[in-house]
């Protein structure tokens, strides 16, 4: 379920005729938490695949139907959430995958190193600079930047509204545009005034962390000595019925075989923003797409 700090969240809510709510959480794709298997997937529409059978199987083997379902996630789980959303929809059969709607909160829809993270940061930073506390000269050197580099223009004409036309797709390359990483660059920065900085929750938080059950207090891992991860815990993992021999992590992976994709991350599928999405969001007209003001992710 977790990758990059995302969590895919599946939840199947209600016969409604027994007034009855049930919320379920899988480990998904392959790849991450307690999941084992070979990861072979090379698209979303293999992760949605392999979903959506796991999904039938499941309501077979328990004698269950008729659920109302809503798909929801966070962050890298923007893509996740789209594609498993079509391949319900795809399947045209309303006792096993009636889709009601769709959740994502500050998910990767678009080109996310780009148009989601490089090309906001500087006004992002600005904004914020009061809890940050970045000095002058270093702010100078990122709007030195940010108009270099083609964000600034990139806001003014699809950042507005109404945009001057179609936003085209941009993409990041961290090998030949390493000088133009602004969002890397105030990231590591932002470690300076404040250690304990969490990009997450860009408030000011203070040393030492607070405990963390997952081992993940702010974008830096940290567990307390002597308190394990919840879930690596052995008695949790015999409670769950959890293999013993697998360590859990909130962030794990790979889930894609090999490289490539439109975010060089092995995800060959379009950006769901293009078509999959607008597509989920026709289909159920309940699909709800939320960003914090406070995390810089």
């Amino acid at each position: 379920m977790f990758y990059g700090k995302i969590s895919s969240f599946f939840h199947w809510l209600a016969m409604e005729r027994r007034r009855l709510t049930v919320s379920n959480r899988v480990e998904q794709p392959v790849g991450t938490g307690f999941s084992i298997g070979e990861v072979n997937a090379t698209s979303e529409e293999d992760i949605a695949a392999d979903f959506v059978d796991f999904f039938l199987n499941f309501q077979n083997i328990f004698g269950i139907k008729k659920f109302k379902i809503f798909v929801t996630g966070e962050s890298y789980a923007g893509r996740y959430v789209p594609y498993i959303s079509a391949a319900m929809l795809d399947k045209k059969d309303p006792d096993h995958f009636d889709l009601k709607g769709a959740l994502t909160y500050d998910p990767c829809i678009g080109s996310y190193i780009y148009a989601q993270q490089q090309a906001p940061l500087v006004p992002f930073v600005t904004a914020n600079n009061n809890v940050l506390g970045l000095n002058a000269s270093y702010l100078a050197q990122l709007e030195a930047l940010d108009k270099s580099c083609g964000y600034a223009d990139f806001r003014e004409k699809y950042f507005t509204f109404p945009p001057s036309g179609v936003q085209p797709p941009e993409y990041f390359n961290y090998t030949s545009n390493s000088e133009c990483d602004v969002w890397g660059s105030a990231h590591s920065a932002a470690f300076a005034p404040n250690p304990c900085f969490n990009v997450y929750e860009i408030g000011p938080a203070t040393c030492p962390f607070l405990s963390d059950p997952l081992g993940w207090p702010t974008d830096l891992q940290y567990s307390y000595p002597g308190l394990p991860v919840y879930f690596n815990r052995t008695d949790v993992k015999i409670a769950m019925h959890a293999p013993l021999d697998v360590d859990w992590l909130e962030c794990s992976g790979p889930v894609f075989l090999g490289d490539g994709g439109p975010e060089d991350g092995g995800d060959l599928s379009p950006d769901p923003i293009q078509s999959i999405l607008p597509r989920v969001i026709e289909a159920t007209n309940r699909v709800l797409v939320a960003n914090a003001d406070l995390d810089s992710q």
